[in-house]
């Protein structure tokens, strides 16, 4: 039996290769743009895409409402002096994230983690900030939805992890489904300190991964899986 009964994981950039997933539909995503009226070239998509993603993280720190859909659109529309409305805004980005999808790739070593974590016996709850129509899909993608026993998102919950509200759902989930009794039965995997780190504060044990490679191992080795 692991040391811990409920494992509770982050999914971009933990689970999910989020962030490289992204990086390669640049030139597709620049072409939407255009498209749609807002010209521009795969590169300048690139840094455009960056800076509105690190804009809506410092100015909507701990807010749900940043993972609307059409929040990040509007905010590169923006930089190139374009105001587009909300509706337009939620077309391309359904459009981008359909483009995203067909590239959409899991973390070398996440699933093995997920299947050793069950096959010891533990639970496995899923906690992202992110959109729910989005986080759907990609679940559907790789196939990861057989791994969770639950699923809590802050775009559906109305909390971000910073809040720590999302990881009490999660607690209280295991301990009244009789999965865990305590704070210190749960693990949490993740990879931005300022939003999974909020978990220790309830007592929860938490791993921040690093992006080197074989990551995973070392967290198997040091939780004691193998």
């Amino acid at each position: 039996m692991p040391k811990f009964k409920v494992l509770v994981v982050d999914w971009g950039n933990t689970l999910c290769a989020s962030s490289k997933s992204y990086s390669k539909i640049a030139r597709a995503a620049a072409a939407i743009f255009t498209k749609n009226g807002i010209p521009m070239g795969a590169e300048e998509y690139r840094t455009a895409s960056k800076e509105a993603r690190e804009e809506l993280r410092r100015e909507m720190a701990g807010d749900a409402r940043r993972h609307r859909l059409g929040a990040h659109d509007r905010r590169i529309a923006k930089r190139f002096g374009t105001k587009i409305s909300w509706r337009l805004a939620e077309k391309i980005d359904r459009q981008v994230f359909a483009a995203y999808l067909s590239k959409c790739r899991a973390r070398k070593g996440a699933e093995n983690l997920l299947a050793t974590a069950r096959k010891n016996g533990a639970r496995v709850i899923l906690v992202s900030n992110s959109n729910y129509y989005k986080l759907r899909k990609e679940i559907a993608k790789l196939g990861f939805g057989r791994y969770f026993d639950g699923v809590i998102c802050s775009g559906k919950c109305g909390y971000e992890k910073s809040s720590g509200v999302p990881y009490k759902m999660a607690m209280k989930r295991a301990i009244a489904g009789g999965w865990a009794k305590r704070a210190s039965d749960f693990l949490v995997v993740g990879d931005r300190k300022e939003e999974d780190g909020a978990a220790r504060k309830l007592g929860m044990r938490v791993v921040i991964l690093g992006d080197e490679p074989g990551a995973f191992g070392k967290v198997l080795k040091k939780i004691s899986l193998h």
